[in-house]
């Protein structure tokens, strides 16, 4: 397995989609903001709001490495189109997210003790992140 190829999928996507996410928020048209929601409700980070956006922005990053290495690995292991597993991967984590981790920290079952267009938005962006991964395992 290509480990590099996996980092460099895995950060580049994470950083597209970070930055489109913050283009999103200021068009109005996304209300989710993970480095927050990483830092304030799974790291607990809750008196310092520049070291929780830091650290979990840090954290985004390293988790959305991790994301791009484990992809490379079913890429090499699963025989679909680059595009259709990262569709199927991005939705996968987009489940995980709004059944286990939103509900865990208390975000409400798909988000919407947040609010009412986090599960929307988070599809979108997902979605975009699993195009961005099908997209770059193929350069």
């Amino acid at each position: 397995m290509n480990y590099l190829q996996g980092i460099f999928i895995g950060l580049i996507s994470t950083l597209l989609l970070f930055f489109l996410n913050k283009v999103l928020q200021q068009l109005k048209l996304s209300v989710i903001s993970p480095e927050m929601m990483i830092g304030f409700d799974i790291l607990k980070i809750r008196k310092n709001r520049k070291l929780c956006q830091t650290v979990g922005f840090l954290t985004l990053l390293l988790s959305g490495t991790a994301s791009g290495i484990l992809f490379t690995f079913l890429y090499e292991i699963i025989s679909l189109d680059a595009y259709i597993l990262g569709l199927i991967y991005s939705m996968t984590i987009w489940l995980i997210l709004m059944f286990i981790i939103l509900p865990a920290v208390h975000r409400g079952f798909l988000g919407l003790k947040f609010h009412k267009q986090v599960p929307f938005s988070s599809l979108v962006l997902l979605g975009t992140y699993g195009i961005l991964l099908g997209f770059l395992i193929n350069i």
